[in-house]
């Protein structure tokens, strides 16, 4: 009998201890907390206040609440129509941006034609995610803006809007300097457009025209036809600047064989050679 109810608390002992080996794992996913929803009424009473701390904690609510904050995009608008001074001002557009609500592309597009630089390039910026009907057509005007780094905000921008219409805009910014151009027509050519762009090497130096190569290479709609014709445009320079550039896009590139070897034999072609800006002795 005892030997009996020996082994019956062995038998319990065991199970015990398997049971709280085991409890842990299977309370895990009990115990893992959703993300907290996005409080639309104590956000509200935040934009509403008045107060540029209140505010700040607002926007911040907003943006970690990214499309969810959507029903306090009326109230974001209306700060931003009553005019909010330069990092209120900034940080309304980034929240702004967050919702990611085409409807209010006009709202934050008047702020790319603020009077502080610093707003109109956080506009583009938010316009970038917003996207809209206002988006393109604000950016196009804004490659003529008087400040440098609007200018580039606007390249950028339209490249990656996808707007391929802004191509001869974003061509003329580019031998105006807007050097974020290159990597804008890069992402928008197509066939001859990229051949053309390609042709600028006789008048831009490389180190400005390899961010549009690099989008050129990395795209799968490009055919490898035209990325080899750049390929070996880049290794007639014969320059030092042009062998970093191809052993580099070698390295990494993960694309099509052919495309891959013309890489490598261009590498092996421009070994050596030296680099166009160094000065003779």
């Amino acid at each position: 009998m005892s030997r009996s109810v020996g082994n019956s608390g062995l038998m319990w002992v065991a199970g015990l201890a398997l049971a709280l080996a085991s409890s842990p794992a299977e309370a895990a996913p009990r115990s893992r907390s959703k993300p907290p929803k996005f409080d639309a009424k104590a956000t509200a009473q935040l934009l509403t206040s008045g107060d540029p701390a209140r505010l700040r904690e607002g926007f911040a609510a907003v943006r970690a609440g990214g499309k969810d904050a959507a029903p306090v995009l009326p109230l974001l608008v209306r700060l931003l129509d009553r005019g909010l001074s330069r990092e209120l001002a900034k940080e309304a557009l980034g929240a702004t941006a967050e919702i990611g609500e085409p409807s209010s592309s006009g709202d934050v597009a008047r702020y790319a034609k603020h009077r502080d630089a610093e707003i109109r390039r956080a506009a583009l910026g938010a316009l970038t995610k917003v996207r809209g009907s206002a988006a393109v057509p604000t950016m196009r005007g804004a490659l003529s803006d008087a400040d440098a780094r609007v200018r580039g905000a606007a390249a950028s921008g339209l490249g990656a809007l996808g707007a391929h219409e802004a191509l001869p805009e974003l061509t003329l910014a580019l031998s105006r300097k807007v050097l974020e151009a290159a990597a804008a027509i890069g992402q928008l050519c197509r066939g001859d457009e990229c051949e053309a762009f390609a042709r600028q090497t006789t008048k831009l130096p490389l180190d400005v025209m390899t961010s549009g190569f690099q989008q050129i290479l990395s795209r799968a709609d490009v055919s490898d036809d035209q990325k080899v014709k750049i390929i070996e445009r880049v290794r007639d320079l014969a320059t030092g600047e042009a062998h970093r550039f191809l052993k580099g896009q070698a390295e990494g590139f993960s694309g099509s064989d052919r495309v891959k070897t013309a890489l490598e034999q261009a590498a092996r072609a421009t070994a050596g050679a030296v680099d166009s800006k160094k000065e003779a002795p």
